[in-house]
């Protein structure tokens, strides 16, 4: 037995079976990065700072840190919110599939 279901209603079920399977992360990815980036461009600078290494014998190792400490957390993130949305348009064809007909909501 099928019937017509509004395309806005198959939108509202898929994306609440996307937030139980998949939710989106608190946090933006771009938002994540810049944070790990700078965060541990911070730390890295008081530890220098502290043990009184010179910052020119070591700029770049300092600088391939701070880019895997942001780089990091901004794959992590990314790879979340591509899987949510993954998991939101295969739901979606899923359900226009078992109820057939889709009417367009203008």
């Amino acid at each position: 037995m099928s019937f017509a279901m509004k395309n806005a209603d198959l939108w509202r079920e898929a994306e609440a079976y996307a937030k139980q399977i998949a939710p989106l992360p608190k946090h933006d990815p771009i938002e994540a990065g810049l944070m790990g980036f700078f965060g541990s461009g911070a730390i890295l600078f008081l530890f220098v700072s502290i043990s009184g290494l010179s910052s020119d014998r070591f700029d770049v190792p300092l600088f391939t840190t701070m880019a895997i400490c942001g780089i990091a957390p901004y794959f992590y993130f990314r790879g979340q919110v591509t899987k949510h949305y993954r998991v939101l348009g295969d739901e979606y064809r899923s359900l226009a599939d078992r109820y057939g007909e889709v009417e367009d909501v203008q």
